[in-house]
């Protein structure tokens, strides 16, 4: 909690220093463009002033681009691990709150900000290169080009940044580990080999990761990241932001009615008979060795065969691998609470609806 305090002071100082930049500028360059206009006209040097205003602009870049990547962060990892305490499971947390405002919202005042500080460069800009233009070209030709496409591109970049969007986080794989090595018998043993609870043969388990985005490093279901490349639960390979991500189901996983916007998945049984409802139809039977590839906004369900507890040592009936990729976690997975509901990202709903997202009713299982 103490961490999380930190980051959100972080947040809050880089915000001022960011408005007081942005008034350092305007003093400043305001005042540079004065004297040059009353004191000093008809002098070059008046073009250091587009480049004054560069500086400022690549300051206040640098300023939001913490506060967005420190926001990230807290929203993606300390605002998740909140979210399993009971007292945060009905709060409506900050940075969740943010993604999860109507698409319509825009924040005019920080478009504003942008937009007046993008201006004040531009006036900068042309009036210093007109001033060295009129009447006379007070530099040569060639300078002055080069001038403006240094000034150009410069502003360019940042305006490529500031608006557009940014590209993803390159995954970053483990020293050492070149290769993972999943077997049948690892799966099957889950954690039972470390001595502890083999979360496929727990009722209404989620599945076992094998490789993910991030990690959960408190709970049951802590993981920790691999360290030798062959795979030992509850050993995770970390990929990284809008990395792919694999898991393994058993008879007692369960599953939510859900879609991704932007995430394919492959769901492969390696063991057993799995059942599964696409858009609603099935369900679809897959026996060992079988595949099924479920696109970017296909509604699916995998069907829960079991709703006991497995006794230790109990074979199971039903070993099945997911790979999804590119794996937006909960930011891409989408579900209703009703069946003719509205579709809600799954990082915006409390514990209390999550428990109530809509599934298909219970059918007669293969293995009931």
């Amino acid at each position: 909690m103490e961490y999380f305090r930190v980051l959100r002071t972080e947040i809050v100082e880089a915000q001022k220093l960011r408005v007081q930049v942005g008034l350092a500028k305007i003093v400043f360059l305001g005042t540079l463009l004065g004297f040059f206009l009353k004191q000093a006209k008809g002098d070059p040097a008046i073009l250091i002033c587009p480049f004054v205003a560069l500086m400022f602009d690549c300051m206040v870049y640098g300023l939001s681009f913490n506060i967005r990547d420190v926001g990230d962060y807290i929203g993606d990892h300390i605002e998740q691990e909140m979210r399993s305490d009971p007292a945060g499971r009905d709060v409506a947390f900050w940075q969740t709150y943010r993604r999860c405002r109507e698409r319509g919202f825009r924040d005019w005042g920080r478009i504003m900000f942008r937009v007046g500080s993008y201006g004040l460069s531009l006036l900068a800009a042309s009036v210093s290169f007109f001033q060295v233009m009129q009447p006379k070209l007070l530099v040569s030709t060639w300078w002055l080009v080069v001038l403006v496409v240094i000034a150009g591109s410069g502003w360019g970049m940042l305006i490529r940044l500031e608006f557009f969007r940014r590209p993803p986080m390159r995954n970053r794989p483990v020293r050492g580990i070149r290769f993972v090595l999943i077997s049948r018998e690892s799966a099957e043993q889950d954690a039972e080999c470390i001595g502890e609870d083999n979360k496929l043969g727990r009722k209404d388990n989620n599945g076992r990761k094998v490789c993910a985005r991030s990690l959960r490093r408190a709970g049951p279901d802590h993981e920790h990241a691999i360290e030798e490349p062959h795979w030992r639960p509850p050993a995770v390979l970390l990929t990284g932001e809008n990395g792919f991500q694999v898991a393994t189901f058993s008879e007692f996983s369960t599953q939510d009615r859900h879609r991704h916007d932007k995430g394919t998945e492959i769901y492969t049984v390696l063991k057993g008979k799995l059942e599964i409802y696409i858009d609603d139809k099935g369900p679809y039977v897959l026996g060992a060795g079988d595949e099924i590839i479920i696109l970017p906004g296909t509604v699916h369900q995998i069907v829960q065969q079991r709703h006991d507890s497995r006794s230790r040592g109990e074979e199971f009936t039903l070993l099945a691998r997911v790979h999804s990729f590119p794996c937006g976690g909960d930011k891409d997975k989408f579900v209703q609470l009703a069946r003719n509901g509205d579709w809600l990202q799954w990082s915006c709903l409390s514990v209390e609806e999550r428990s109530r997202a809509y599934r298909i009713p219970e059918i007669q299982s293969l293995n009931s």
